[in-house]
Formats: C-alpha cells, sequence, structure tokens
C-alpha cells in the first residue's frame, strides 16, 4: 500500500483542479488519461495577502476570515469528495504577517461545522 497526498502549497486552482482530474478520474487531461487514483491534497483556510486566491486557493480571502474566496464552494466539494482530506494548517501565518490568533481558529471551527467539513488528517 501507498499512501500520497498533495501540498497545496503554491498550487494554482487551475492546477489544483488539472492535477487531480489526471490523478482522481479516468477523464481525459492536458497530461493524459486520467489514473483513477485515490490521490488528496491539502487544504489551508487563510492565506498571505500578497499571495492571489488564484496563485494559492484557500477558504478565505483575508486573515481575518471576514471574506470567503472566491474558490471556497469549490473547495468544499473537493472535501466532499475527497479530493482534499488534510488541514494543511489553519493558513500562511509564518512570514512576518499577522500571528495566528483564537480568534483565526474559532472562525475556522465556526465554519467547518456550517459547511460540514471534515479532514481525517492535520
Amino acid at each position: 500500500m501507498v499512501a500520497i497526498c498533495s501540498d497545496i502549497d503554491l498550487m494554482s486552482i487551475n492546477f489544483l483542479r488539472e492535477c487531480h482530474r489526471f490523478l482522481n478520474t479516468r477523464e481525459a487531461t492536458n497530461m493524459g488519461v486520467g489514473l483513477g487514483l485515490d490521490i488528496a491534497d491539502s487544504l489551508w483556510f487563510f492565506r498571505r495577502p500578497t499571495v492571489s486566491a488564484r496563485e494559492c486557493p484557500s477558504y478565505f480571502d483575508d486573515l481575518a476570515g471576514t471574506s470567503r474566496s472566491p474558490y471556497h464552494a469549490e473547495l468544499a466539494v473537493y472535501v466532499h469528495t475527497g479530493w482534499i482530506d488534510t488541514l494543511h494548517s489553519y493558513g500562511d501565518f509564518s512570514r512576518g504577517y499577522p500571528r495566528f490568533t483564537r480568534e483565526n481558529a474559532l472562525r475556522t471551527v465556526e465554519v467547518m461545522e456550517q459547511a460540514n467539513l471534515h479532514f481525517p488528517v492535520w
């Protein structure tokens, strides 16, 4: 048995879509006929404001969780279908931006409960 998990770091939304179509389905893709494997990815809820949502998809469009990204619904579908099964971390708070707060965690848990998002892997 082999477990493969991709990492959302610097993966554009377009590459996420095409990569998982190739890895997870048997559809024709730009990379060839899909492999039909059970491959999953990780997700951030918050992303750095200097990186666009298109370049690094996240659930929220800001570090406060007040604005959902244009891809939040699509990412939720990927969680429900198993294309995303890992919470990478709450977000990219490691590069000199505001520190992660309890409010960030509470906002994430609130949204996870509302959207029925469950992550078997942290």
